[in-house]
């Protein structure tokens, strides 16, 4: 018997990404068994996406209007009610086999409590997101054994939401913790990651399960993105220190091939290279706001 799946997306102030991930959600075979938006306070015509998609897949549209994505996710995990919740992006679209690659993995892996999946670009031509893509290929190699095969994932570090799946009997047991840093570029999903990974490494990265995420489109976006992302890791090793460590990763060097399909390589290459300066400006950041009691906060937004 197939699992039922429940989808959970969060949302804010993004209605057209959010209509583009909702039309390849009711584009799949089968269809969800649910769809649950919840709307993290939006001012745009978020409700009136969501109504449009009615009577296409079963859809409840929540709004929570505490802001932030660990109050989003927690309220759509408190809503769901599917044997299996799937977690998508409101700025990634979903292959059209998303679904059934989810019930073909749990049929065939029997003791998996849950699945990262794997992210492609959905801007390829864009420089700024070839950039972060690049980045993203290389983190993933890092925390799994072969990105191209299924197969358990090394480290807690690697669970990211924007394609993430639970047995809802397991991921119901946790909640997002709203005290790390989170915001536009948190790391909510590291923090929960190492305590799901603690509970059961029975976690599995597997490729046949895809979305197509929309990366930083300009740069100013990559380099905001990549500064607030450094500030938040920093933050992250002093709120864990002495709970969690956070592993090595693998060595795995970066590959300086792109997707991009001959963007200016010159600028490509610049920008591949610097783009650990941006983050390790925001550690820097962070070190020093604790050296000076003082406290800071990643901006929280959804939308660029």
């Amino acid at each position: 018997m197939m699992p039922t799946i429940s989808v959970l997306i969060c949302t804010r102030n993004r209605s057209n990404l959010l209509r583009r991930c909702l039309i390849s959600l009711s584009n799949q075979t089968p269809k969800p068994y649910e769809v649950i938006i919840v709307d993290n306070g939006s001012r745009d015509n978020t409700k009136e996406i969501c109504d449009s998609f009615a009577g296409k897949m079963s859809l409840q549209y929540v709004f929570e209007n505490h802001v932030g994505l660990p109050y989003a996710r927690n309220a759509g995990i408190r809503l769901a009610s599917g044997d299996v919740y799937a977690f998508i992006d409101d700025d990634c679209v979903a292959k059209r086999n998303w679904i059934r690659s989810i019930t073909d993995h749990f049929s065939v892996n029997q003791k998996s409590v849950g699945i990262i999946g794997k992210i492609f670009n959905a801007t390829p031509d864009n420089i700024y997101s070839a950039v972060e893509h690049a980045y993203y290929q290389r983190w993933l190699g890092q925390n799994v054994e072969n990105p191209m095969q299924p197969g358990k994932i090394l480290s807690g570090q690697v669970v990211d939401f924007k394609n993430a799946v639970f047995r809802s009997s397991f991921i119901r047991r946790f909640k997002f913790s709203n005290r790390v840093p989170y915001g536009d570029v948190g790391d909510e999903d590291i923090e929960i990651g190492l305590r799901l990974y603690q509970a059961n490494d029975s976690i599995y990265f597997d490729p046949s399960v895809v979305v197509y995420h929309r990366y930083s489109q300009s740069l100013n976006r990559l380099i905001v993105r990549n500064f607030w992302n450094g500030y938040a890791n920093q933050e992250l090793r002093l709120y864990l220190s002495g709970s969690y460590s956070l592993k090595q990763p693998k060595k795995v060097s970066l590959n300086f091939t792109t997707d991009a399909r001959q963007i200016n390589k010159l600028l490509f290459a610049l920008l591949l290279f610097s783009y650990p300066v941006f983050s390790t400006t925001g550690k820097i950041y962070s070190v020093l706001l604790n050296l000076l009691h003082v406290s800071g906060r990643i901006p929280i937004r959804f939308h660029e």
